[in-house]
Parts: structure tokens; C-alpha cells; sequence
């Protein structure tokens, strides 16, 4: 079987989000998740790396905004995933490395390193000689993600608004108009794109600790995503819907804080993203 039912004796809990968000907030370099566990990367939010006022913010160079990437890795993660979701279940259930393999048609190596990114994201739980672990999903987690992305994001607007100028506001509607126009796409591309547009928002703060915990968080917010997509319209398929950043980018353009960070965090505690 692909997936089957983990014994009561071999059951295991996983860490809570809350342990990460207190290590991330309470520490001042980043750390790197290992295969077998995740964690927050961990940072300061008093420690920021900010340009000198007047220097010219290189979007490229500052910016910490990842590169989309569509590598066999990364799709053949997505259909774990997928399958994660399409067969949510309260019982304990363990994902297959050779069996996945089998059914992708791809090799063991490409199934394994897609699972250890399940498992940086809070997904799957590695339990040695047995498999991978479908951690079940809390709503107390969703909100403690949540939570830190307010902070997180509200913050680096409030250091980088000052700093914004026409490169900064040329690059986010660049990113708004490329995200708008795909129509009919599924649900991991509608992920990423809202994704980019956060991260690169983000990233005018020049601070690449706040950047990576941000991506983290983002990370295992996109099983919720998806999950309640799925569960909402019985579909995978979506389209992408820019007008919320359009309204952030508006009042950014328009030079008022105050307005930029009220809609910030009414997209952040939407859930759409």
C-alpha cells in the first residue's frame, strides 16, 4: 500500500509550532533545518540589516526573495502533497518511499529528497524503518502561523517604507501583473505567486534572517492552503486573484503607511495565502 495505518506503539508527537515561533523569536542567527526534523529558522526582530539612508536599494542584490523553481524535486513534491490532501484522515497513516517511487515514475533519491521537504514544512514526520509519518494538521497551528507572519511582515514594511522608491514599487507591479494574468493554473501555482509577492515585499527590508523565517512560515502554511481549497471547491484548478496586493501596492505608491500595513494584515488574516 502507498499509505497505511501507523501502530498505536509506533505513534509519535511532533513538535508544536508554538516551540518553533518562541526558538525564532528568541535567537539571532538563522538555522538550518535538518532531513529528519524541522524547525523556524531562528531570528532577532531587533536585529536589521538596513542601507544607509540615500543609498539606492538594489532590488536583485538586496532583495531576499527566492527564484521560482519548477525542478522534478519540487513537482514531484507537490503530488505528495496533493495526495495528502485528496485522503485526509484522523487515523495515522505513513507514506511509502519505494511505492511512491514506483507510482511517480521517478527514482527513490527524487521521492526521498521530496520527503525531507514535507518533513522542513511540518508535513511528514520521519520514523526510521517504518517510513514517513502524515502529521495531522491543527487549526491552533494555522493561527500561530499567522500570528508570526504579522509580526514578521508588518515590520520589515514599516523598516523598508521609507527606503521604497520607483525600483522597489516598478518590481512589485511587475510581480502583480504577471500573477493576474494566468488564468486556470492549479492551486501550487496560485501558492507561489501570492508566495513571491509576500516574499518579495518582505525582502525590501534587506534583512535575509526575516526573509528565511518568513519563507519557513509560509512553508507550512501551504498545506492549509490547499487543504481548504480542496475541501472548499473538490478541485485543484484556481486562478490567481492580485486584487488585494494591487490595493497594498496602491497605498504603498500613494505614501501611506498607516493604510499599507491595515490591508497587509487583513490579506495576511484572510488565510488566502
Amino acid at each position: 500500500m502507498l499509505m497505511h495505518r501507523l501502530p498505536h506503539s509506533a505513534k509519535l508527537l511532533h513538535s508544536k509550532l508554538s516551540d518553533d515561533v518562541f526558538s525564532c523569536l528568541e535567537c539571532h542567527q538563522a538555522a538550518l533545518c535538518t532531513q529528519r526534523e524541522f524547525a523556524f529558522t531562528k531570528f532577532s526582530p531587533v536585529s536589521r540589516i538596513l542601507p544607509q539612508r540615500g543609498r539606492k536599494m538594489d532590488v536583485k542584490q538586496s532583495a531576499f526573495c527566492p527564484m521560482k523553481t519548477d525542478s522534478l524535486k519540487d513537482r514531484v513534491h507537490d503530488q505528495i502533497l496533493e495526495m495528502i490532501i485528496k485522503n485526509a484522515s484522523t487515523e495515522d497513516l505513513v507514506m511509502n518511499e519505494k511505492r511512491l517511487a514506483e507510482l511517480l515514475n521517478v527514482s527513490k533519491l527524487t521521492v526521498r529528497e521530496a520527503l525531507i521537504m514535507l518533513c522542513s514544512e511540518g508535513v511528514l514526520k520521519s520514523v526510521p524503518r517504518y517510513g514517513y509519518l502524515v502529521i495531522q494538521v491543527q487549526e491552533s497551528e494555522r493561527q500561530e502561523a499567522i500570528w508570526v507572519r504579522r509580526l514578521l511582515e508588518t515590520e520589515a514594511l514599516k523598516c523598508s517604507f521609507p527606503l521604497l522608491g520607483e525600483e522597489q514599487l516598478s518590481a512589485l507591479k511587475e510581480q502583480i501583473q504577471s500573477a493576474a494574468s494566468k488564468k486556470n493554473v492549479d492551486v501550487w501555482r496560485v501558492w507561489e505567486d501570492n508566495e513571491e509577492f509576500h516574499l518579495l515585499l518582505a525582502s525590501f527590508a534587506n534583512n535575509r534572517v526575516l526573509n528565511n523565517c518568513l519563507k519557513n512560515c509560509l512553508d507550512r502554511l501551504k498545506r492549509f492552503y490547499a487543504q481548504n481549497y480542496w475541501k472548499s471547491k473538490n478541485t485543484m484548478v484556481a486562478s490567481v486573484e492580485s486584487g488585494a496586493h494591487l490595493e497594498i501596492y496602491e497605498q504603498i505608491l500613494k505614501g501611506n503607511l498607516k493604510e499599507s500595513l491595515e490591508l497587509l494584515e487583513r490579506d495576511i488574516d484572510s488565510g488566502r495565502i
